[in-house]
């Protein structure tokens, strides 16, 4: 019987069964490859639907720009963005995604980020949610969307990204208590009931700190030194007196304050003025700020006092000796 099977036995039909079957796997993932693109077009169609515009403006910076390729688009989001034109680098994004047979990641970060700087949360979430979904680890996107439900109050959803952060072996203790301290400022309590809660918050972090003294403030109750964050989260809310009795402090806004009390006993008309800095940017900024309003840092800020003088404290100052430098 083997004088049957002979043929299979040949070199030559050997080599046409595997070639025929190469080309039955090469054929097969091209029509795979077509499905799986269409799919993927259709999931960024339905995504695009939701922050079309229906402004005759739009639409004809969308005709102007359907030439470009996705990639220079791309760029001339990127170029309006760094100059500060949110609104214009959400239109090339949409368009760059449109483009995109992929839903590639970094486009989709930037999106999210434009529509943030523009105060559209809602559709930055959705931006974040797209690209969580093929990258679910991507730790900056979680970050990002954490700041998106910050800003939503939705606490609960914050505090899910931490869990996701964590199962990464990410530290998130202090930004965890930052959105406990945040979510129960926001509830309708006490401020007695505030302070209890605040006070239960484990780390015990600066930020943290000045939430209480600020609801203590707030409600004129009193206020210890052992209560107090360090002076360069806090400075700005302590009055002359508190700021006078300080013993355990050995910062630059410590010599500012022996420096304020001196002018104070001669009479000089001074008093202190703050910048608000970010540790992580190094922007800087006129008020105080639970997040950096440019790379959206939580406890992030730090407190730059600096001595101004009245109008008359000049000839105050020669006639005193003492030499203020600011």
């Amino acid at each position: 019987m083997d004088f049957l099977f002979t043929g299979y036995r040949d070199p030559i039909f050997g080599l046409i069964i595997l070639i025929t079957a190469v080309l039955l796997i090469i054929v097969l993932s091209y029509f795979w490859g077509i499905l799986l693109s269409k799919n993927k077009q259709k999931i960024i169609d339905k995504f695009l639907q939701k922050f079309e515009r229906e402004s005759d403006d739009t639409s004809a910076i969308f005709n102007a720009l359907s030439t470009l390729k996705s990639h220079d688009l791309i760029k001339v989001g990127d170029a309006l963005a760094k100059n500060g034109d949110w609104d214009n680098a959400v239109l090339m994004y949409l368009q760059a995604l449109k483009k995109e047979a992929n839903l590639r990641e970094n486009l989709l970060k930037k999106l999210g980020l434009a529509y943030i700087k523009t105060g559209f949360f809602e559709r930055a979430k959705d931006a974040y949610m797209q690209l969580l979904a093929t990258s679910p680890r991507d730790e900056q996107a979680l970050k990002d969307l954490i700041f998106i439900q910050e800003k939503l109050r939705d606490f609960k959803a914050c505090f899910e990204c931490c869990d996701v952060l964590y199962a990464q072996g990410i530290d998130v203790s202090e930004l965890r208590a930052y959105l406990q301290g945040l979510q129960i400022t926001y509830e309708s309590i006490s401020l007695a009931q505030k302070i209890e809660l605040l006070s239960q918050i484990k780390p015990r972090t600066p930020f943290i700190k000045r939430l209480i003294l600020e609801l203590k403030i707030t409600g004129f109750l009193g206020v210890n030194e052992e209560d107090l964050p360090p002076l360069e989260i806090c400075i700005d809310l302590l009055d002359e007196k508190m700021l006078f009795s300080i013993q355990n402090d050995e910062s630059q806004n410590a010599f500012l304050i022996e420096l304020l009390k001196l002018a104070k006993g001669q009479n000089i008309s001074a008093k202190l003025a703050f910048d608000y800095e970010c540790k992580n940017c190094a922007l800087s900024y006129p008020v105080f700020f639970n997040r950096c309003p440019n790379c959206m840092q939580a406890n992030s800020v730090m407190i730059k006092a600096k001595i101004i003088q009245g109008k008359k404290a000049n000839e105050q100052i020669k006639k005193s000796g003492i030499i203020l430098r600011w």
